[in-house]
């Protein structure tokens, strides 16, 4: 999971599953040297199949098509979420004279759901920390 950069989140849809699986090992609290349930060595070696995916993965690093001009930009913002994990992605819409439209996506991120609990604990941990940060100064 740690070895995929992706500053950007634009792996992020594949990503996530990963980060789905690894959390329910996780939660099931295996050892490193059990074995895991077939399931769940499933949904990993499918997640590596896709991972290897991304090396054939392009993505232009211009957001405006050459000789497009400009009329208008506008970033739009999307978010959702689900039980298993929430995202959001931003994309610029660029409009033309000639009334062209070109849609690209910008950034997106993606996390798994943690319960209200933990996040609510490390919540409480980031005040904490920050507490600590200003009596140090």
């Amino acid at each position: 999971m740690a070895s995929v950069y992706d500053p950007l989140g634009l792996a992020a849809p594949v990503v996530l599953r990963g980060k789905r699986t690894l959390q329910d090992i996780c939660r099931d609290k295996f050892d490193w040297d059990d074995e895991l349930p077939d399931e769940l060595i499933v949904r990993w070696n499918a997640w590596v199949v896709d991972i290897m995916q991304l090396n054939t993965l392009y993505v232009d690093c211009c957001l405006k098509p050459k000789q497009f001009g400009l009329v208008s930009r506008e970033l739009h913002h999307f978010a959702d979420a689900s039980l298993q994990g929430y995202g959001t992605c931003s994309y610029l819409r660029q409009l033309n004279a000639e009334g062209h439209l070109c849609c690209a996506l910008v950034m997106a991120e993606s996390r798994v759901a943690v319960p209200r609990l933990e996040l609510t604990a490390a919540l409480t941990a980031s005040r904490m920390s920050r507490f600590f940060d200003q009596r140090a100064r």
